[in-house]
């Protein structure tokens, strides 16, 4: 028992041993390939036109019964300019924006997150401005029909600025980089092994018609 299991470890041993042998070897294909993927990918990067994203957030304004100056014990009624998720289908398909994205943030039932990616502040700014304009003029419009109602409105508003970021958000340069490196390196071993069988299998067959 004891010797199969010195017999196993041998191989292993050796098996490793060639391994590594192969790897020393073939360093230059490893190191070449490496530097090649990691070197195209590093010129992407620098050449590649940054993308930005900017992001505003709309609280949508709502209907109110006003009660409280009446005897009734009667709760308000509350009604919403717009429901949440028809107004950012309606978004969607009026301001047709490849770079839009409007999600309703959890837990809430009356705020529309709006991001738009871009190449510069102005660009976004832009477009931004141009979707909270179109929300304003029709909310603006639908509170007309409340207004000689005795309904008390509020109106729908940005909540805070619109924030556009300082950081690019595509190219990521040093996740790029990383997996680059990663992958040249992966390559380049795979490389390594694969021209390693390739000279050893042309040493076999030569060996075999010298005999």
């Amino acid at each position: 028992m004891n010797n199969q299991v010195n017999a196993i470890q041998e191989i292993d041993e050796i098996n490793l041993s060639e391994l590594w042998k192969t790897l020393v070897k073939r360093k230059r294909t490893i190191t070449i390939t490496t530097l090649l993927i990691t070197i195209a990918t590093a010129i992407y990067v620098l050449t590649a036109t940054p993308i930005y994203r900017g992001n505003v957030l709309i609280e949508v304004g709502e209907v109110m019964n006003d009660f409280q100056y009446s005897n009734t014990t009667q709760s308000p009624t509350v009604v919403a300019l717009d429901n949440i998720n028809n107004l950012k289908e309606i978004i969607m398909a009026t301001i047709q924006n490849g770079k839009m994205n409007i999600i309703v943030p959890d837990g809430t039932t009356n705020l529309l997150k709006i991001s738009i990616e871009g190449q510069n502040d102005a660009e976004i700014k832009l477009a931004l401005d141009t979707v909270v304009e179109f929300i304003l003029n029709r909310h603006q419009e639908k509170s007309k029909f409340y207004q000689n109602d005795g309904m008390k409105i509020r109106m729908t508003h940005i909540v805070g600025e619109i924030q556009i970021g300082n950081d690019p958000i595509s190219p990521k340069k040093g996740l790029l980089i990383a997996v680059a490196l990663i992958t040249g390196l992966v390559l380049g071993v795979f490389l390594a092994f694969f021209k390693e069988l390739i000279t050893s299998r042309d040493e076999i067959l030569k060996a075999a018609r010298v005999e």
